[in-house]
């Protein structure tokens, strides 16, 4: 679904003073209950700041990205928040360090999310390519189509109109698969298919009765061999059982299940092109350099956030 300009709307005032709650101070004028955190902040922070924003204002970029919700990975604390304005007579641009504004030709789009305005799913994927490198575009971008937020028409659409970051924004979608249920699975399967690697993703695998044993992250197309992210978190006794059952019914259909944590997809990627380079019958394992290429610009290492930080510090965003 693609959103149209809609006529602004008055912004809200801002938020009343409660008695008895503490206040922590944003800047003049702006504060929000103490000790929150997460997208209790976010959401706090966006509502004390609200009455600032113009008439013709949404939230964009990266901040529209945080309020619905996509995955993105752990940004900088201090990230200061995203506004898209027309180019309205009589509007005023609002001047804060917290806030980073740009102007727009046409009114900016808007949905409500949250009793908050913000840009549609896919016009705020290409604003955020401004600031995001290709990894992490991509990962957002799939859990968008995932989640069923905007569709791939949509991005289309928006990618193709002359603006900065749109050309990011084809080359991700180009990378992009809906099928990804969590961040590292999109990790994973791009960590294969730049390095050469051919991978469908959450294969059915089926016994020789043909009966369901199981769906796996990634089957290398062609092999046994079945590639999955295992979350390094700490599983209930009946989750661990459910997850030994389906491993077995897996095996006994056939199939060769690897499992991988988050680290090993950071710092040993070696270590699962190996056993995929053998699956295959390759007689050397192809270069994880496409890979570490990639990572390198990903806010998931210390060289990406450094990048990241330089880019944001930019005034003049789109």
């Amino acid at each position: 679904m693609t959103s149209v300009p809609a006529a602004p709307s008055p912004p809200p005032p801002p938020p009343p003073r409660r008695r008895g709650v503490r206040w922590e101070q944003l800047g003049y004028g702006i504060q929000i209950p103490a000790g929150l955190t997460g997208r209790d902040r976010l959401m706090a922070e966006l509502r004390a700041y609200g009455h600032l924003l113009p008439q013709s204002g949404v939230w964009s970029g990266l901040t529209a990205l945080r309020v619905h919700d996509l995955w993105l990975p752990d940004l900088p604390a201090g990230l200061p928040h995203f506004i898209a304005m027309g180019q309205v007579r009589g509007e005023v641009k609002p001047v804060r360090s917290a806030l980073r504004v740009t102007r727009h030709p046409t009114l900016p789009s808007r949905v409500e999310a949250d009793e908050i305005m913000v840009q549609p799913v896919a016009e705020a994927l290409r604003s955020a390519a401004v600031a995001l490198d290709l990894l992490d575009l991509v990962v957002a971008t799939d859990s968008a189509l995932h989640s069923g937020r905007c569709t791939v028409p949509d991005l289309r659409t928006v990618a193709a109109v002359r603006r900065r970051g749109g050309s990011l924004l084809r080359t991700a979608l180009a990378l992009a698969d809906a099928r990804a249920e969590s961040p590292w699975e999109t990790m994973l399967r791009l960590l294969h298919v730049v390095c050469g690697i051919d991978v469908v993703p959450q294969h059915v695998v089926v016994d020789a009765a043909g009966r369901f044993a199981g769906r796996a992250d990634l089957w290398v197309r062609g092999t046994r061999l079945l590639q999955e992210y295992d979350g390094a978190r700490h599983r209930e006794a009946a989750e661990h059982r459910r997850d030994l059952e389906r491993e077995r019914r897996i095996a006994d259909a056939g199939g060769v299940r690897r499992g991988y944590t988050a680290r090993t997809v950071i710092d040993h990627p070696y270590e699962i092109l190996r056993p995929a380079a053998e699956a295959l019958g390759l007689a050397v394992v192809p270069s994880a350099a496409p890979w570490l290429t990639l990572l390198a610009g990903s806010l998931r290492v210390p060289s990406g956030r450094r990048r990241f930080l330089d880019r944001v510090r930019l005034e003049n965003w789109c």
